[in-house]
């Protein structure tokens, strides 16, 4: 992945229980990570998952959310979170494997 996308989220800390980093290799590129939201609701229920895809394009309209996303860079924190509905988590996902 040469580029990570422009994320719509908002800065955060992730709670314990998201999947850790630390033990990803080290080359100064941002890692993306991407889960059902089912399943990161469930690893960390203290987190506030809003319920609507937050990507800019959904903004006027309220899709529902089926994926979260992190943006990890440096330390092994999240720098960025948000939710995106199954539409634009593809069109994320396409841009980020384009070749």
């Amino acid at each position: 992945m040469d580029e990570a996308p422009a994320p719509a989220g908002r800065p955060t800390r992730l709670r314990s229980g998201l999947p850790s980093v630390a033990e990803a290799p080290r080359d100064d590129q941002p890692i993306w990570i991407h889960l059902p939201l089912a399943e990161a609701e469930r690893l960390s229920p203290s987190l506030d998952m809003p319920a609507y895809c937050e990507a800019l394009r959904c903004q006027s309209r309220q899709r529902t959310a089926t994926t979260f996303h992190a943006l990890i860079s440096g330390a092994a924190e999240a720098d960025y979170v948000w939710v995106a509905c199954a539409e634009c988590t593809g069109l994320m996902l396409e841009g980020a494997y384009a070749t």
